[in-house]
C-alpha cells in the first residue's frame, strides 16, 4: 500500500477512504500490520469513539482468494487494554489503587452478554455483576462495599467466549 490508495478529499469532512486490490491472493497473518495512518486530536476522545469503518463513500468490503467476501473490522490496540481476536478489550480499572470505588471499563465490538466477576487470591468469588453490553464502551463501577475486603484482588471479563484476566488493588 502506499499513499495512492488513500482517498483524501472528503478529509475536511472527516473522512479518509482507502482502496488495495492485487491481481494474486495475499497472505497476511492477523498480527501483519497492512498501513498506518498517523492523525492528530481535535478533541479529547478515544480512537474507537472517534475512528469508524463504513461504506458512506467506499464500500466496506475484503475478498479472498475465491472472491468469496470477508468479514472485516477495524481493532484498537491500547498500552492499558487486552484486546481479544474478536475485538473485546478489557481496560485496567480506574482508579487502581482504589479505597472508595472504580471503573471497569472494556470494548465489545457488538451488544452482546457478558459477565464481569471480581474474586481473592484463593479464587473466593467475591462479586459478580451481568452486563448486557452495547456495542463500543461499557463500564462498571465497583464500590469497596460490595467487595468487603483490602488487598489484591483479580478482575474477569467472560463474553462471546472470550475472557481476560487482571489485577487491581483494594486500599484502606
Amino acid at each position: 500500500m502506499n499513499k495512492d490508495n488513500l482517498g483524501l478529499t472528503q478529509m475536511d469532512n472527516g473522512f479518509i477512504t482507502v482502496s488495495w486490490n492485487a491481481f494474486e491472493s495475499v497472505q497476511v497473518k492477523s498480527s501483519d500490520k497492512l498501513f498506518t495512518i498517523v492523525l492528530k486530536a481535535l478533541s479529547t476522545s478515544t480512537l474507537s469513539q472517534s475512528i469508524h469503518m463504513n461504506s458512506a463513500i467506499t464500500t466496506a468490503e475484503a475478498y479472498d482468494q475465491n472472491l468469496i467476501e470477508k468479514d472485516i473490522r477495524l481493532s484498537f490496540r491500547s498500552d492499558n487494554g487486552i484486546i481479544s481476536d474478536n475485538g473485546i478489550v478489557l481496560y485496567q480499572n480506574n482508579p487502581n489503587p482504589f479505597s472508595d470505588n472504580t471503573v471497569i471499563g472494556f470494548e465489545v465490538p457488538k451488544a452482546a452478554k457478558a459477565t464481569l466477576s471480581i474474586y481473592d487470591l484463593t479464587g473466593k468469588v467475591l462479586f459478580v455483576k451481568e452486563v448486557n453490553t452495547v456495542k463500543g464502551y461499557n463500564s462498571v463501577r465497583v464500590n469497596n462495599s460490595q467487595l468487603g475486603v483490602t488487598g489484591i484482588l483479580f478482575y474477569q471479563l467472560d463474553a462471546e467466549g472470550y475472557s481476560a484476566t487482571r489485577r487491581m488493588l483494594v486500599i484502606q
